[in-house]
């Protein structure tokens, strides 16, 4: 079975033009601030302005060499209890894990991941791929009731009972804890976010 990529095609977070445009404000306004200094003895007078840019262009460059798992935005392959992304990677259905969040029974989001840490999906929307996992290989599919969700727009955090599971948009990173101690800690190879899986056989 064949499932067609539908989702994001980049990373959430990639540098969008009101990121550049802040930057490039940022920039301007320290060459600004420089050209306003007479000599090199006035730097001491504004050494807290200087201190605070280093901190926030630090922040800002760092956030955009960070280390991030590939986005995967093409087709999956589930044959022979094998799943296949790309022609390179392959792992048995055996190693892959789907958990099910639902909130008063009613579907709230997924996650797909294998033991290795290669492949991580996480989706807000119930598409062929869960639905065929979970129709298909009930044995490796958990269903997880949400206590509450928590985060900003890439980073979530959803808390089921005794599980935690905590994950970034915008790397692939993600956590899984069970009783406040981490079980999972993974930036997998490959990753995609709100997918839409269509399936074609």
């Amino acid at each position: 079975m064949q499932f067609f990529y539908k989702g994001p095609k980049k990373h959430y977070n990639s540098i969008d033009f009101f990121s550049g445009c802040a930057i490039f404000v940022g920039f301007a306004a320290f060459i600004f601030f420089l050209t306003l200094l007479d000599d090199i003895e006035d730097l001491g007078d504004h050494a807290f302005e200087i201190i605070m840019f280093v901190i926030v262009a630090g922040v800002t460059v760092a956030g955009v060499f960070q280390k991030k798992a590939k986005l995967h935005n093409t087709r999956l392959v589930i044959k022979n209890d094998v799943l296949r992304i790309k022609k390179e990677l392959t792992i048995p259905m055996e190693k892959i894990r789907l958990d099910l969040y639902k909130k008063d029974g009613t579907f709230v989001r997924y996650h797909l991941y294998d033991t290795q840490g290669k492949v991580a999906i996480y989706s807000i929307y119930e598409d062929d791929l869960s639905r065929f996992i979970q129709e298909n290989y009930a044995d490796i599919t958990s269903e997880y009731t949400v206590d509450k969700t928590m985060g900003g727009e890439s980073v979530s955090t959803l808390v089921a009972g005794s599980r935690t599971l905590s994950y970034s948009l915008s790397t692939g990173k993600y956590t899984i804890s069970e009783n406040e101690e981490i079980v999972l800690d993974q930036l997998p190879e490959f990753y995609s976010y709100d997918s839409k899986y269509k399936a074609k056989a």
